[in-house]
């Protein structure tokens, strides 16, 4: 996508800390994404700002979900996955806990 990844996007707005309807928006796009993702079983297993990217620098854009290479299907919703994977840095304490 034409903007690049939400991580320059966010760093490259005039006004920060963002304002917080562009956060607003950034944040009901991610989570629709990842609803849809859960929906279809998938976990993504890797999210983070440099995975989203904006259709445009503009200061309403489109965001996106990227970057699926660390994303497993469970065979099921209750379904579990005990393998740890994540970006150093950005796993979360109960990850690296077990």
């Amino acid at each position: 996508m034409a903007g690049g990844d939400l991580f320059n996007y966010i760093v490259k707005q005039p006004n920060q800390p963002l304002l917080e309807d562009q956060t607003k928006m950034i944040i009901r796009q991610v989570a629709t994404g990842l609803q849809a993702l859960h929906k279809r079983n998938i976990i993504h297993r890797d999210i983070k700002v440099d995975n989203m990217l904006v259709a445009s620098t503009e200061l309403e854009t489109e965001v996106r979900i990227s970057d699926l290479g660390s994303a497993i299907k469970l065979q099921s919703a209750d379904g579990t996955s005990n393998f740890q994977i994540g970006t150093p840095g950005y796993v979360a304490p109960e990850v690296l806990k077990g």
